[in-house]
């Protein structure tokens, strides 16, 4: 007879349970985040961790690094979103990968 496996039940849970999380968080901030247009001003680490500004609503010049689900290259403009009460932490290019990447990985 063979043993039922909690511990690996238990794992898949917690997993499930992050899962869901992340697309619950992602959904919220797709809900309260605007967009606005960016510039790659520098890609230090190659093409696929961009670093791009863009002027918050509230006229904050912001720069960040993005991730590495995008490729992009100095000058180009790519579109950002970002919540308008925190912009900095919450910045990230407006695309699939970088949006999604946290609820994929699960």
């Amino acid at each position: 007879m063979r043993k039922f496996n909690y511990l690996a039940l238990g794992i898949g849970a917690c997993f499930a349970m992050a899962g869901i999380y992340s697309t619950y968080d992602t959904l919220d901030f797709l809900g309260s985040s605007v967009v606005t247009e960016g510039l790659v001003i520098r890609t230090p680490f190659g093409p696929h961790h961009p670093e791009i500004a863009f002027t918050a609503l509230n006229g904050d010049a912001i720069e960040f690094s993005g991730n590495g689900f995008i490729t992009q290259h100095i000058g180009d403009r790519v579109r950002v979103r970002y919540r308008p009460d925190h912009p900095r932490p919450s910045a990230q290019v407006d695309k699939f990968g970088s949006i999604w990447e946290g609820s994929l990985t699960y």
